[in-house]
């Protein structure tokens, strides 16, 4: 398998995870930040730097392929 390959394989594998993993932890209205998934959010250095949990778990999952 080419670099190429793999890496389109994991940017697709962590596309899903997100898409799966961003409406159990923030609802429906994801894309708005819902209110239920505030405490999944962080920031790294700022206040205009989150990370979320979903972040996190994407990170974890690409490391461990």
């Amino acid at each position: 398998m080419h670099l190429r390959e793999v890496a389109e394989q994991l940017a697709t594998e962590a596309a899903e995870f997100v898409r799966s993993r961003r409406t159990e932890v923030f609802g429906a209205g994801a894309a708005d930040m819902a209110p239920a998934g505030a405490s999944s959010v962080s920031f790294k250095s700022t206040p205009t730097d989150p990370v979320t949990v979903v972040d996190t778990e994407t990170e974890r999952l690409l490391r461990d392929r």
